[in-house]
């Protein structure tokens, strides 16, 4: 038995392949700070693909898949990077990005600056005039009027808007310009020995896990590139499809990273998909014309092909540590539920902070010179208490839009 080798550039490589773990020969897991997957479910059948971003200095890593059963076919994807940029565009969450006119927070002070003026001004100026409340509101209703003709007439507010003993061997065949090969256990260690003796020891912490999954009946999908093609050769998403009641996405030996990792998870099925730990972003009609799912599989299997006519798509993303990874995602399929999730830029969150910042301390200063005149205040408590206020309004409105707005990962 042969075992995966892939060669990866020194810096970083994207490949495509189902879901695991890679193991450096003689070291430590590498870094996979991004992971992009597509899970299709129908009528038992699971498809899986995963697409891995791999940070490493090492030229030979090897790649373990657990399977819950054995396979029905292990077929090369096509046309991966064109599904991933499509479903990325298509099935993405209503993104509040930073304004592209520039640093808005100009704008809107702008706009509230006359309130901030006679808000903060009052405490000197309403105790000298002759009719204090008929200047207050003239004042007020002018500085209102200006900001509604600056909302309108400016153009970046419209724009905001927006082989050894005790293995046997499955299957072994080439898939696409990979060499594949699914073994089973009758017990952990001989699939440790096997990986042992192929040049890959596990980490101690991975064998209770390895030991779990054969435990419980689990394959073990190995796969290499074949270097012996008379052609450049490059990766390429492998799809495994099997039979299960329940779809599942293995992530246990994903844990075995040493640092986080974002997984964006694309799950087509007869309904909205639910899997507990994941943050749901989309869930809507998949973007297809007709039903491919059900064709027999040959060696190539195109990606467009996970899709089918009155499919729903539900895609995830979340960033996990790997603390957050010991246990495989359990796929649920309830009744389709439209979903769409408003999700920020960091940028945006803090041009909105700004923008909020501003009107609620306009508000405040324009509150306090109605409370003031109203109690006949001396000046420096009317003026203390005016900042007071205002800082108040900013702390707490910055304190609400960090806590409930969602930033993109």
């Amino acid at each position: 038995m042969r075992f995966l080798l892939l060669l990866v550039g020194v810096a970083m490589a994207s490949l495509c392949l189902a879901d695991g773990s890679y193991f450096i020969r003689g070291s430590l897991s590498p870094e996979i700070p991004f992971q992009r997957a597509a899970v299709a479910y129908r009528d038992g059948i699971e498809r899986m693909a995963i697409e891995n971003t791999v940070v490493s200095s090492e030229t030979e890593m090897s790649w373990v898949l657990p399977i819950p059963v054995r396979p029905i076919s292990v077929v090369a994807g096509i046309d991966g990077k064109h599904f991933f940029t499509k479903s990325e565009s298509v099935y993405r969450p209503a993104l509040q990005r930073d304004n592209a006119y520039g640093p808005t927070w100009v704008f809107y002070f702008v706009m509230t600056a006359p309130l901030l003026w006679i808000g903060l001004s009052a405490p000197f100026r309403l105790r000298k005039e002759a009719s204090p409340w008929r200047t207050l509101v003239r004042e007020t209703v002018a500085s209102l009027l200006f900001a509604l003709l600056v909302m309108v007439f400016t153009p970046v507010y419209a724009s905001s808007r927006s082989s050894s003993t005790g293995i046997e061997s499955l299957m072994a065949q080439e898939v696409g310009d990979y060499k594949v090969e699914v073994v089973r256990g009758e017990s952990a260690q001989p699939i440790i020995d096997w990986l042992q003796s192929n040049g890959t020891p596990l980490p101690e912490r991975a064998k209770p896990i390895v030991a779990d999954y054969v435990k419980r009946g689990w394959c073990f999908m190995a796969a290499m590139l074949n270097t012996d093609i008379d052609r450049a050769v490059e990766p390429h998403p492998i799809i495994v499809s099997f039979k299960t009641k329940e779809p599942i996405y293995p992530m246990r030996l994903t844990s075995l990273v040493p640092k986080p990792l974002v997984l964006d998870l694309y799950v087509i099925a007869t309904g909205t998909a639910m899997i507990d730990g994941l943050d749901m972003w989309v869930s809507r009609p998949a973007i297809a014309d007709q039903d491919y799912f059900s064709k027999p599989t040959d060696e190539y299997f195109s990606m467009q092909e996970l899709e089918w006519k009155g499919a729903t798509l539900t895609r995830f993303r979340t960033k996990l540590e790997p603390a957050e990874m010991t246990e495989d995602y359990r796929i649920g399929i309830a009744a389709y539920r439209p979903y769409h999730k408003e999700v920020w830029l960091a940028a945006a969150v803090r041009e909105h902070a700004q923008k909020r910042v501003l009107f609620a301390s306009a508000a405040a200063a324009l509150l306090m010179a109605y409370v003031g005149l109203g109690r006949n205040l001396r000046v420096r408590p009317w003026f203390l208490a005016t900042l007071a206020l205002m800082a108040i309004a900013a702390i707490a409105v910055v304190a609400q839009i960090y806590a409930t707005a969602s930033v993109a990962v």
